[in-house]
């Protein structure tokens, strides 16, 4: 079976491609951090960061809770515990739309890329609380975005090549969005183009795309 962890945009949980609903905000963070780690992680790692102002037996007693939760909002036992640690079930396939993301950018498939990145990473959720919850989740986001920015550009520069105007201004009007210093390598102007788009030292700013193509 599948559970399939969505971050992009405000978390969302589905196993076996049902979704379901976790209304406990600590326990939706707990599924995310175990993700991410891509290995077991330490109970006290995880009591620490999601109850850091309460004494190791009292962030134990409501992790432990927590993971009830959890599973009664599964029907399922997703998570093995012991003693010290926690990882999902072995019996699980466990994905994640932010690997997905990072995979297609490593593919150099920017477009795909590009379409799995449908909102910043774990929008409109926060932990007011955690704040070292709150910066992880803060620098992930970040690179995740970094990412995404590289890609549009690489986009728009693929697209110019091969002569997709209707494609790079697409990517392009993203970009802007995310950066509007940003810059691409410049191609020769597209004839679609107005002249006022003058790259300049082998460089383009997209912003300058923009305005030549829409006028």
């Amino acid at each position: 079976m599948t559970l399939e962890i969505k971050a992009l945009g405000f978390p969302q949980f589905f196993l076996g491609g049902q979704k379901t609903d976790l209304a406990l905000r600590k326990g939706v963070a707990l599924l995310v951090y175990m993700v991410e780690a891509r290995a077991p992680v330490g109970r006290d790692v995880l009591a620490t960061l999601l109850w850091p102002d309460a004494d190791q037996e009292d962030s134990r007693a409501r992790l432990r809770r927590t993971l009830y939760k959890v599973r009664t909002a599964f029907g399922a036992d997703i998570i093995e515990a012991d003693r010290d640690r926690l990882q999902f079930s072995r019996h699980l396939e466990v994905t994640c739309d932010a690997y997905d993301f990072e995979a297609a950018c490593n593919r150099g498939e920017f477009g795909v890329a590009a379409r799995s990145y449908p909102s910043d990473y774990l929008s409109g959720f926060a932990l007011d609380d955690c704040s070292e919850f709150e910066d992880w989740a803060f620098y992930r986001r970040e690179a995740l975005r970094s990412r995404l920015i590289n890609a549009l550009e690489r986009l728009v520069e693929e697209s110019l090549d091969e002569d997709k105007s209707r494609d790079a201004i697409t990517a392009a009007t993203r970009l802007l969005s995310l950066d509007p210093l940003s810059e691409i390598r410049a191609a020769p102007p597209h004839p679609s183009a107005t002249p006022c788009w003058q790259p300049r030292g082998g460089r383009a700013s997209i912003y300058h795309l923009c305005e030549a193509f829409t006028g």
